[in-house]
């Protein structure tokens, strides 16, 4: 019976994508190549949606499999503009083994997905069917890591770069730091934290002080560091410190918060209001970074942006994949009275660089206009990108 619907959803394409870019690193990993997830839905009608579920920490297959195995059979046959039905459903029919990770990664393209198709129905950009607040955002280049025989004058010179294609927000890594009383995080190249407090204050000096710097140590930190960290860089003036410590461990960051004027963001590693509740109510962070590809969904996301709101914290969404990713990110936080940062991966990500370029579409002052056309703005032309891509078909 729910097939007779003539815009029912009928069939979905899980597309994995994967290519070997040069070596680098954050404060946790050693990064050899780029993945990224995208799910295209399609109705009875021919419309169709696409969406991105993370895939970071575990093999690409295994969130695949989730999406065409579990989750699609439960949403084909239903009314796309049903989403937060669609959301619940999902959520409910995986809770016992759900609930977190890689279930709510994959929740969370389809509920994208399900978002395009609403805007491209209405044949509006999809900012204006989340309400729209502004038409630009501010992207932050998201860069400074780690790389072999990478130096200070390497590291300016990135920025310089950077700087030249038109951001006037950046972010770096810091973090790397050896871990004596752990053996399950040993790797080689690690730096001092006066090394990290170098590098801060010399990317402050590149960038100049009307440019905001933003620095992320990826959860490996502890209250004693963080805190020695941020009393050596005052003069950087970081707009905020990203995931000092675990999100499992945010009795340290209410610590570190008691002790810094500086802002504290996270957890982009967290999933569902469920968690962002426990760190609003607690005073964990001053700013949530909820990841739409990885926390649930826009749904979910924008449920954790007003709960941020109603405690008088910005939102900051985590955006660290391909063009997909970013533009949804921009059509989120132009709709939030609360948020107005957008990261953009500028590592050399092909999954991004292939499709959007910072040269020649930022604004004057930094900004980024955000897209116009219906729904998110997004329709790669698969046979043009350079890179390994298979594609799962499911459905009719």
């Amino acid at each position: 019976v729910r097939m007779q619907r003539t815009d029912a959803i009928v069939s979905a394409d899980v597309y994995t994508l994967e290519a070997v870019v040069p070596e680098f690193s954050d404060a946790r990993h050693n990064i050899r190549s780029r993945e990224a997830m995208w799910v295209r839905l399609v109705t009875a009608d021919g419309m169709e949606g696409w969406g991105e579920a993370a895939v970071w920490g575990g093999p690409a297959p295994v969130t695949a499999s989730i999406i065409v195995d579990e989750l699609f059979p439960l949403l084909v046959g239903e009314d796309p503009s049903a989403i937060h039905y669609l959301w619940e459903k999902l959520y409910q029919h995986t809770a016992q083994h759900g609930r977190r990770g890689a279930i709510v990664a994959a929740m969370g393209s389809l509920d994208i997905a399900l978002w395009d198709i609403m805007a491209r129905r209405c044949n509006q950009p999809l900012v204006n069917i989340l309400g729209r607040q502004a038409s630009q955002v501010l992207p932050y280049a998201s860069a400074g890591f780690y790389g072999p025989d990478k130096g200070l004058e390497d590291l300016q010179a990135e920025f310089r770069r950077l700087r030249g294609y038109g951001f006037r927000a950046f972010k770096m890594k810091v973090g790397r730091q050896a871990r004596q009383w752990s053996r399950v995080w040993e790797r080689p190249n690690t730096y001092t934290l006066q090394q990290d407090v170098e590098r801060v204050l010399a990317v402050r000096e590149t960038i100049g002080d009307d440019s905001l710097l933003l620095a992320d140590a990826n959860t490996e930190w502890d209250t004693p560091t963080a805190v020695s960290f941020l009393r050596q860089v005052e003069p950087a003036n970081l707009f905020f410190l990203e995931e000092p410590v675990s999100a499992d461990l945010y009795n340290q960051a209410i610590e570190i918060r008691s002790k810094t004027a500086t802002r504290i963001a996270g957890f982009e590693t967290e999933y569902t209001r469920f968690a962002y509740r426990e760190l609003l109510s607690r005073g964990a962070v001053d700013v949530v970074q909820p990841d739409p590809c990885w926390c649930g969904g826009l749904s979910e996301a924008r449920r954790i942006a007003a709960m941020a709101s109603a405690w008088g914290r910005l939102c900051v969404p985590h955006s660290f994949s391909s063009a997909l990713s970013l533009l949804t990110s921009c059509h989120f936080v132009a709709s939030l009275d609360n948020g107005f940062l957008v990261e953009w991966d500028s590592t050399g990500n092909p999954w991004a660089d292939q499709i959007l370029r910072p040269e020649g579409m930022l604004n004057a002052d930094g900004t980024l206009d955000v897209p116009s056309g219906p729904g998110i703005g997004f329709a790669p032309s698969l046979s043009g990108l350079t890179g390994s891509i298979s594609d799962v078909h499911v459905g009719a």
